[in-house]
């Protein structure tokens, strides 16, 4: 019964129903329960959260909310001697918080004039609005640093979610990454800028 009732709180937690208060009222049961036993699935939960607010420009409004979550979760579990799940999560707050920065910084018409970023918002729609990373490294001709940083700010904007699949990780369009994606033109870019701005 113990089991049901905790595996529903990770349930409630993933699926983004529950408020950042709720979610740490809930994470701190399921830490408070056994770390060393939820630990891992209260990581994997908070990542899908992480996920869901980096592609939400409403979400980002209580960005500061939701950054107390991973930061009272990684204080626990470094507490309970996790320290490696501690700093994953961590690594999910730094990720939220940099995409509400990104989207602050960056105008959306302003990255959609970088260079190579209509080419890879095209790679995606052109193969049903998706690809695994590995794949895209080969289409768009991109290091590996170029490609994270430009997934990163796109990401930011709520236009692509990246996912784990596996070893792989998946790159798909949103549903407003396509709506942008489908009106890019061929001649969406801006001119070869110098080293310093790859992408």
């Amino acid at each position: 019964m113990a089991d049901s009732a905790n595996a529903g709180k990770l349930d409630e937690i993933a699926s983004g129903g529950l408020d950042a208060s709720e979610t740490l009222v809930r994470v701190r049961e399921l830490l408070a329960a056994d770390a060393s036993k939820f630990g891992t699935s209260v990581y994997h939960s908070l990542l899908e959260v992480a996920w869901r607010i980096a592609g939400d420009r409403e979400a980002w409004q209580n960005a500061s909310s939701w950054l107390g979550v991973f930061g009272h979760a990684s204080s626990i579990l470094r507490e309970r001697g996790l320290p490696e799940l501690s700093w994953q999560i961590s690594a999910l707050g730094d990720l939220v918080e940099r995409s509400a920065r990104f989207a602050e910084r960056q105008p959306l018409d302003e990255v959609l004039a970088r260079r190579h970023v209509p080419q890879v918002m095209r790679l995606l729609a052109g193969n049903a609005g998706r690809m695994d990373r590995a794949a895209l490294i080969r289409a768009s001709g991109l290091g590996q640093s170029n490609l994270s940083r430009m997934l990163g700010i796109l990401d930011g904007h709520g236009l692509l979610r990246r996912a784990q699949k596996g070893r792989e990780t998946e790159i798909s369009l949103t549903v407003a990454g396509k709506e942008v994606a489908a009106n890019l033109t061929p001649t969406t870019a801006a001119p070869a800028r110098s080293g310093l701005d790859p992408i």
